[in-house]
């Protein structure tokens, strides 16, 4: 099973190194041109081993994620099994033009991943442990939105000297901010003033927050920049200063990343660069 594991440009080619992970056998082809796409956390390692940044450290960003019970007056009386929990409402908040950062949030039928939750939580609330949870749920509804990575925790990348299995190690750490849980707060208190009303409550005192890449919506560890500086920067076309053919293309080039679903917007991009690229 052959793993990418670095690459290098000499004469006008560039070359993909792989390490079959199974016997350790190592293997070398050359290539006009690269898209690497191997989602923000391996791309980021391959990125790292290439140009030999080892010991270095690289933010991930995060779009954090949390959830909240909605309750409605309407009943839903189908059982859990049986509900299309797919997102019916898609809610994109700004609080106001100077507001500089969206937010978002999917509204979606209640689920029985949601009703494991939901008994985690009652069961600090003796009193109402009791009742029979039908009655909660089928009046319930399941809010999931994230804020913009600015607002939220990241995670610290190093690739480090030490090896395992000969291969270098590569080390991920959370960096929580302080501030998630305020800036979630203020989110959904925002959001329920607008729809709360006519039989609809957010919950916002039971949401749950949760920790960085809960939603894997991370990216930005080789931002593109119109005048790349930094080393581990890359320009709009996705190329990093020590390569010319090779144009990275998946969420690890995004300058931030957005409260909203980003998969549209990662493929969006990816066709921009590659269309480019073959143009030219």
């Amino acid at each position: 099973f052959p793993s990418h594991d670095s690459m290098t440009e000499k004469k006008g080619s560039i070359f993909v190194n792989t390490v079959c992970t199974r016997t350790g056998s190592k293997e070398k082809k050359g290539f006009d041109q690269v898209f690497l796409a191997a989602g923000a956390l391996n791309s980021t390692r391959i990125y790292l081993e290439s140009t030999e940044n080892y010991e270095k450290t690289i933010s991930l960003l995060d779009s954090q994620k949390f959830a909240v019970p909605i309750f409605t007056k309407y009943t839903d009386s189908s059982n859990l099994d049986q509900r299309n929990t797919l997102p019916a409402i898609f809610i994109e908040y700004r609080n106001g033009e100077k507001d500089k950062y969206w937010s978002h949030m999917q509204i979606s039928s209640f689920s029985e991943k949601a009703l494991i939750h939901l008994k985690r939580r009652l069961q600090i609330m003796p009193l109402i442990h009791k009742l029979d949870l039908k009655i909660l749920y089928s009046k319930m509804m399941i809010g999931w939105g994230g804020i913009h990575s600015d607002l939220s925790s990241k995670f610290k990348l190093r690739l480090l000297r030490a090896h395992r299995n000969s291969r270098p190690i590569y080390s991920i750490e959370e960096e929580i901010s302080k501030k998630t849980q305020t800036n979630v707060k203020t989110t959904l208190e925002n959001i329920a003033k607008r729809i709360n009303g006519d039989g609809v409550y957010v919950m916002t005192k039971l949401n749950q927050v949760g920790p960085p890449g809960w939603g894997n919506h991370y990216g930005g560890s080789l931002p593109m920049k119109n005048k790349p500086n930094d080393w581990n920067e890359t320009n709009k076309w996705g190329s990093p200063k020590s390569f010319q053919r090779l144009n990275i293309i998946d969420a690890s080039v995004l300058p931030s990343v957005p409260a909203t679903t980003i998969a549209l917007t990662i493929m969006a991009d990816a066709y921009r660069i590659t269309k480019n690229t073959y143009a030219n």
